[in-house]
């Protein structure tokens, strides 16, 4: 008697990624990789999250985009096997999560083609240095020494309590800016509908939102310092 599915097991590899940056010949090199995993089967392409496109890798090759870029891009084929079930990979890249995923009833495949899938995605992620949890963390790691270093200096309560709270909310903000301003990917389509300037802020915005939430908590401390430094010399000027 002929093994069916229910006598089988389903297996489903999943890799994350970190903070993608790629144009169209990236993802058209990354459909050719899952060509090959897929001889003679169709690599479909799907881009746009609101108004989705969906094209034959062979016709979104030769396309022409309508946007200059996009938030979301899907690259995916698959083949029947085993009772019908189908043995598939996929690229997602998008605004919440970037990963790849394999499955079929063979485990040693699903593993490695989506080990292979993550490392075809290397050239397009960027240093973990951008992330949050480097950049970000080292940055509100600076701002919560500078509290912890000065804040004992404030002798007025309300001051200090100012002081604190106004550091507190700015890392706040680094994090929160971090995950509303940091892209998680960067699909471009069309280099000459996107700007070079817009290129540039999306790939460092990360830099850019540590700089200004570092400066400001430096401004503020420079703030209290100098204040503190005209009561000092006031009340030394009187007992003097």
């Amino acid at each position: 008697m002929n093994a069916t599915w229910r006598d089988e097991q389903l297996y489903t590899s999943r890799r994350k990624v970190g903070i993608l940056h790629l144009d169209k010949e990236g993802i058209v090199n990354l459909g050719k990789f899952i060509a090959m995993e897929f001889p003679g089967e169709d690599v479909l392409v799907i881009t746009g999250l609101e108004s989705q496109s969906a094209k034959l890798l062979s016709l979104f090759e030769k396309s022409t985009e309508s946007f200059g870029s996009t938030d979301f891009v899907r690259i995916v084929a698959n083949r029947r096997e085993g009772d019908g079930f189908l043995r598939q990979l996929e690229i997602e890249i998008g605004p919440s999560t970037n990963f790849v995923q394999a499955q079929s009833f063979d485990e040693n495949w699903a593993i490695g083609a989506a080990e292979r899938a993550k490392r075809q995605l290397m050239p397009y992620e960027l240093p973990r240095f951008f992330h949050f949890d480097y950049l970000g963390s080292i940055i509100n790691g600076l701002i919560f020494t500078s509290l912890i270093a000065f804040a004992p200096s404030i002798q007025n309560t309300p001051d200090r309590f100012f002081y604190v709270f106004s550091l507190v909310i700015i890392m706040v903000f680094v994090k929160l800016s971090f995950d509303k301003f940091v892209p998680n990917a960067f699909i471009l389509l069309d280099e000459k509908r996107v700007s070079k300037v817009t290129r540039i802020v999306n790939r460092y915005m990360s830099v850019i939102l540590g700089i200004l939430g570092l400066a400001i908590a430096s401004f503020i401390t420079v703030k209290f310092e100098e204040t503190i430094g005209r009561a000092v010399d006031f009340l030394t000027a009187i007992f003097s």
